[in-house]
């Protein structure tokens, strides 16, 4: 049992004892029970409450937080930036760091690129200003907010964006996009706002209250005006296309040294290759490869395609050691494609040495779950490949110009020694056989042997005849003893008669065709 006394200690307060000794001061302090906490203690209470707090509720996250605001890496022209913590207008350096707050302007002719690498980078073009910013630090940290005030910007955000929300305000709407790549306008004198998506999707909702909002997907655009909602998602045209594909060049460039070594995951052609890459036409296209983690199957080939221009074809390319395809029994993988970005209708694999294809096989039927493609082999021994090209096409890849596939275990099969044995003898008698079928005759023009000059003349005049000249009913004719050896023409030749002057004397020079 506690006495009152001892409750009265534990709250802090002192007994009340007139007649009592009168008791040292006591230093102020956090008590547990009767325990009392040193100073050290409470340093390392509160860094402990601390780290808590931010593993727990995500109050306070420096890194991520603090990382989404931009340095300047590359600037053309005049631009400009007002300081917050300045509060003028001073000419902006590359380099630079972006605080909140801080307001970029481009004048005509200029442009500056704003990114933090494997995040996102922002192209700010000509006649524009813009404030970079983001939500109060209690409310969203993983969010970036860009108010667009006037001119044109582009957006490009990567993989590891991917949780974070960046937005592009205007006083009309708001883009919102996770994981894309997209432009966006607006002209303060007309209150127009405009919105074009090139990967991913962006959603669009309006400033004015009860307005609709509308998700925009790839090759897809929406223009917005003032107090009205968006306009419903069009495909874009070739020149907006053109004007958005500038988000192309803001990528960086990846060769196979600066990708993660995940080629042995994905099959034994990339596991034996020597150097892979990506190939389009800067203006007809583009085509982007990552090994991307997949949750059921773990690493794979993620290929990124558009082929919107008509006529227009991108793909990837795979440098291998020369080796004959005649070795080999069978090509297969497996193909999903990705539902956000776009799924083909059909692609293209091409085994080649140089200009000279061996072997193309079309894969059709894709979905966006996981599907098994088997492709027997049948070429001549000594067809040597040193190249494996994924091709897409404008017109074969369907509606979806723009989109993505995921590939896993693309391989070859080889023959057995025996099956190889075998079939190299089926070839080469295949081949004895085709060098003993007797040689078909060529078809030649009908030829006149020994034949007046006139009548070859007469023969020249039928073949230069224009159109419009009016036919003459077909006749048989009787073949003449100059004509008996000359091949025999069908009975509804058109020719006219030649001339028994013309049978007899030999001009000097045949008659020219009569027009």
């Amino acid at each position: 049992m506690v006495d009152e006394t001892d409750n009265q200690e534990i709250q802090g307060n002192e007994p009340q004892d007139e007649a009592a000794a009168p008791q040292p001061a006591r230093r102020k302090g956090f008590f547990i029970g009767k325990e009392r906490l040193s100073a050290h203690w409470i340093v390392v209470s509160l860094v402990s409450l601390l780290v808590i707090g931010v593993v727990l509720f995500g109050v306070i996250d420096v890194r991520e937080g603090m990382s989404l605001h931009p340095t300047v890496l590359r600037k053309e022209g005049e631009v400009d930036i007002l300081q917050k913590e300045v509060g003028q207008w001073m000419e902006l350096k590359s380099g630079m760091k972006i605080k909140p707050g801080d307001v970029i302007r481009t004048r005509k002719g200029a442009e500056v690129d704003l990114n933090v690498p494997d995040m996102y980078r922002l192209r700010v073009k000509e006649n524009s200003e813009i404030v970079i910013t983001n939500s109060a630090l209690f409310k969203r940290r993983n969010e970036l907010i860009c108010r667009l005030k006037r001119g044109k910007v582009l957006v490009d955000t990567d993989e590891k964006f991917e949780g974070k929300r960046l937005k592009v305000k205007t006083p009309v709407a708001v883009a919102c996009a996770r994981g894309t790549s997209f432009v966006v306008s607006y002209d303060p004198e007309e209150k127009r706002m405009w919105v074009g998506v090139l990967e991913g999707e962006v959603k669009v909702e309006p400033t004015k209250p009860g307005g609709k909002s509308v998700v925009l997907k790839p090759l897809e655009h929406s223009e917005i005006r003032a107090e009205q909602s968006p306009s419903n998602p069009e495909k874009v045209k070739y020149q907006q296309w053109a004007d958005m594909k500038e988000i192309y060049e803001m990528k960086e460039k990846k060769s196979k040294a600066d990708l993660p070594h995940y080629e042995a995951m994905v099959g034994n052609i990339l596991e034996k290759c020597v150097d892979h890459g990506t190939f389009y036409k800067p203006d007809y296209g583009f085509c982007n490869r990552d090994f991307a983690n997949d949750p059921t199957r773990g690493w794979v080939l993620r290929i990124d395609y558009d082929v919107f221009p008509p006529g227009s074809f991108s793909g990837v390319y795979i440098r291998v050691h020369p080796f004959d395809l005649f070795t080999c029994e069978s090509l297969s993988f497996w193909v999903r494609g990705d539902a956000r970005e776009g799924v083909p209708d059909l692609f293209e694999v091409e085994f080649k040495q140089k200009a000279k294809i061996w072997a193309v096989y079309k894969i059709d039927s894709i979905t966006t779950d996981w599907k098994e493609y088997t492709f027997p082999i049948h070429v001549i021994p000594g067809a040597l490949v040193n190249e494996v090209t994924i091709v897409f096409k404008n017109y074969p890849v369907g509606r979806n110009k723009h989109g993505a596939i995921y590939i896993d275990d693309f391989s070859l099969k080889e023959k057995s020694k025996a099956q190889l044995e075998s079939d190299r003898i089926a070839a080469q008698a295949e081949e004895a056989k085709k060098k003993q079928r007797p040689v078909a005759p060529k078809k030649e023009a009908v030829a006149l042997k020994k034949a007046p000059a006139a009548q070859a003349a007469s023969v020249l005049k039928e073949e230069t005849a224009p159109e419009s000249k009016p036919a003459v009913e077909s006749e048989t004719l009787a073949p003449t003893q100059a004509q008996e050896t000359a091949v025999a023409e069908p009975a509804t030749l058109v020719r006219e008669e030649p001339s028994k002057k013309s049978a007899q004397e030999k001009p000097s020079a045949p008659p020219q065709p009569q027009s």
